[in-house]
This record gives C-alpha cells, sequence and structure tokens, in this order.
C-alpha cells in the first residue's frame, strides 16, 4: 500500500516537473550575425521587424544586413508565425452600385447611432441616403429622410364641359363668378352691333350740325 502511494506521488511530481519545462511559444529567431542570416537567405532587416537586432546594425540607421540586391523575407526568419489573414469586410450591391457593410441602410437606422449629415467620403455615407444629392447623407434638417412630392389636379366644375372638348377659359365664364373682362363667343355680335349703332349716332349728330350752321 505504501508502495503504491509512493509510486502514485513521483508520477505526479514528474507530471508537474513537465509541465514546468514545457517550452513557450517560441519567438522568431534573432541571428547571432549578418552571416548567419545570409545562411538563410535574410537581409535587409529593419528594426522591429522578425530576426533584427542591434547588434547587427552597425552604423544604427535601422536597417541591418543590407543588400541591395535582395528583398526582406520574414518568412525565410526561424520562428516567424505570419498572422492570421484579417476577413475582408463583404460588399453589398445595392441599385447596380457597391455598397460597403458599413453603410446604413437607411437614414432612421443612422439617427439611431447618432449619424447625421454623413459626408461623401466617410465609410457610412451611401447615395440612397442622400436623396438631394449635395454630398451629405442624411441631413440634420430631415432633407434626406424622404422627397416630398406635392400633385396639382386641375378640376373644373362639370357644368364648364362643352361637350367632351375640353373648357375654354377666355370663351366660357361660369355663372357668378369674378369679372375678368372675358365674354362668351355669344356676345361679340352684341358688341360688335351696339358699337356700330354708337358710330351712326355719332355720325348723324354731327351732320345735324352741319345743317343747323349752313341755315344760320
Amino acid at each position: 500500500m505504501k508502495k503504491t502511494a509512493a509510486a502514485l506521488a513521483a508520477l505526479a511530481a514528474a507530471g508537474f516537473t513537465g509541465l514546468s519545462m514545457a517550452p513557450a511559444s517560441a519567438a522568431p529567431m534573432v541571428f547571432d550575425s549578418c552571416g548567419q542570416a545570409a545562411q538563410y537567405g535574410v537581409y535587409n532587416l529593419r528594426a522591429g521587424q522578425p530576426g533584427y537586432g542591434t547588434h547587427l546594425d552597425r552604423d544604427r540607421d535601422g536597417l541591418a544586413c543590407e543588400n541591395a540586391s535582395v528583398a526582406y523575407d520574414p518568412n525565410l526568419v526561424p520562428g516567424y508565425v505570419p498572422p492570421a489573414p484579417v476577413p475582408e469586410t463583404p460588399e453589398v450591391v445595392q441599385n447596380d452600385v457597391v455598397q460597403d457593410s458599413a453603410v446604413f441602410d437607411n437614414c432612421t437606422e443612422a439617427r439611431a447611432a447618432g449619424r447625421t449629415n454623413i459626408p461623401s467620403w466617410d465609410p457610412a455615407y451611401g447615395l440612397h441616403l442622400d436623396a438631394d444629392r449635395d454630398g451629405y447623407g442624411c441631413d440634420a434638417d430631415g432633407t434626406d429622410d424622404g422627397v416630398q412630392q406635392h400633385e396639382i389636379i386641375d378640376w373644373v366644375p362639370e357644368s364648364w364641359n362643352d361637350g367632351g372638348n375640353g373648357y375654354d377659359q377666355v370663351s366660357q365664364v361660369p355663372v357668378g363668378g369674378a369679372d375678368t373682362g372675358a365674354e362668351g363667343e355669344s356676345a361679340v355680335p352684341g358688341l360688335a352691333l351696339a358699337g356700330g349703332l354708337t358710330l351712326a349716332a355719332a355720325v348723324g349728330a354731327t351732320v345735324a350740325v352741319r345743317r343747323r350752321a349752313a341755315r344760320a
């Protein structure tokens, strides 16, 4: 019994020792010299890049192991693990216009996020948010929230109908309407007759005056 307990204790101790000795995640190798870097085909290491060390940069210009004919490649540095690629933001097509997913769907959504007067260079801008096309989406005054349309209806009373040919604003005047100086077509002969009678009366008066003057 005692031997079994001692064996279990030894195994537990060995396990903890093994865990404590487990190596941490490897870091990119820092070259001891430019000769060592050249063995891996690494040149032109800039400060902060994998493999760089100040002891490799003699002139302290931030560029070590210079070689104008070879480009720096961090993948050649032992221990270097490239970062995981960042997924690209998907794009959305609306009305044949490519829209970024950061663009608001409408001005209601933009206002809920506290955004108004969104300039055209802002990632949240979209043509569908700029109804008046002034370069700013979701105007603070509500102009872009919806285009106001007013419909004008030309309506006239049924009594103005002249038999399906429409109505004549000059020749027909509604009964009781304001006197605008326009008369109907039926009034034209009356006006001509009245004018002729007036002219005849004036001529007759002139002849009578001349006769009286001759007698005198």
